[in-house]
């Protein structure tokens, strides 16, 4: 596994800020790039190393502070967002669960850290927000994967007791919900769940219809006067 850039950002913490690169060891004239696809979910792992450096890239001495905060950063309990300036319109989401330490004796040397993958697909970030009075737009769905995505749905300024989110490039019965009461809806059509700003369950207000993307084009109708944002993590194998 290679990233041909050094640069990176990690739970959104940009790697340069910290003094840390990341370092790749293939010598050869072709080497393996980026994060390689596995469609065995759950099962992936990727290795990556990264050095301590000063300006000008050169390895400076791991001292205990910043190898115990570097540590913090990079071991994590939950996944978080990787992105490579490599090309940074494509996100990972991994948990570091493991590393090792190979140093000098004078402390100076890389840290291999094993990585979990959240899946063996990259993501491309996606919001679009429509405001109140557009009754319908397009979505484009670029994701090289033919599975339908089901998106994230944020409504807000709401004046309609009653909303109907359609996509009418799918034909299937639209999502409706009920008795809204003008606080913000968030519609998760992937676990299934919603709730408004306060916490509070909807779901008994809903018909359950949960809205899909398709891969290309998708033409939205909303019903009702409101603010609708969806918010995309498009898979891509890259």
């Amino acid at each position: 596994m290679i990233f041909y850039s050094d640069k990176f950002y990690y739970d959104g913490i940009y790697s340069q800020d910290c003094n840390i690169c990341l370092v790749s060891e293939g010598d050869s004239v072709l080497n393996e790039y980026g994060i390689s696809h596995n469609d065995k979910e759950d099962e992936g792992e990727i290795t990556l190393s990264f050095c301590y450096v000063d300006h000008v890239d050169q390895p400076m001495i791991w001292e205990d502070e910043v190898l115990e905060s570097t540590l913090e950063w990079l071991i994590t309990d939950e996944y978080k967002e990787f992105i490579s300036e490599d090309n940074d319109t494509i996100s990972y989401f991994l948990k570091g669960v493991r590393y090792t330490k190979r140093f000098t004796f004078d402390m100076r040397g890389l840290i291999d850290v094993t990585f979990k993958m959240l899946s063996p697909h990259g993501y491309r970030k996606s919001v679009q927000v429509i405001p109140s009075g557009s009754n319908s737009f397009n979505i484009v769905n670029p994701s090289n994967i033919s599975k339908p995505y089901k998106p994230i749905i944020e409504i807000k300024n709401i004046s309609n007791s009653n909303i109907i989110i359609t996509n009418t490039t799918t034909n299937k019965t639209p999502f409706t919900i009920n008795n809204v009461n003008g606080k913000d809806i968030f519609i998760d059509n992937k676990i299934g769940t919603v709730t408004d700003s306060e916490g509070n369950n909807l779901i008994l207000n809903t018909n359950r219809k949960w809205i899909e993307l398709e891969k290309g084009n998708n033409l939205i109708a909303v019903e009702g006067n409101c603010e609708v944002t969806f918010k995309s993590y498009f898979p891509v194998m890259v």
